[in-house]
């Protein structure tokens, strides 16, 4: 194997700390959008990123058209899948904070949850 082919390897990963440090300034940001919509600029990001990794290292090797399609595609796959598991990470996040809401909502049942108390501990309104 050829150190254009190990190389193959890091455009995937490339990828993902492209994402990984879009989306912690993206989250530092003052604009008004959700974080999904962030996470989805964050992951366009890397996956530019990825694409133009992969163009670089692909032009290096004497490939076939087949063979370079196949690359491409397995690596824009790779980055997919680790940008899946990157974006299901971060929602694991806001879904614990739901659950733990709802929770302090079920602890304080029948009677609402007192004014404030969410926001206080929560930071919602």
């Amino acid at each position: 194997m050829t150190g254009e082919h190990h190389t193959l390897v890091l455009v995937p990963l490339l990828g993902l700390a492209v994402d990984i440090g879009a989306q912690a300034v993206l989250c530092r940001l003052p604009i008004g959008v959700g974080h999904v919509r962030r996470q989805f600029a964050s992951f366009g990001l890397g996956l530019a990123s990825s694409a133009a990794a992969l163009a670089l290292v692909l032009r290096r090797m004497e490939l076939g058209p087949s063979d370079l399609a196949g690359y491409a595609f397995l690596s824009i796959l790779t980055y997919a899948f680790v940008g899946f598991c990157f974006f299901n990470l971060i929602n694991l996040n806001v879904s614990s904070l739901r659950i733990r809401m709802i929770r302090e909502i079920h602890r304080h049942h029948p009677e609402p949850v007192p004014t404030g108390r969410l926001s206080a501990l929560y930071g919602v309104s």
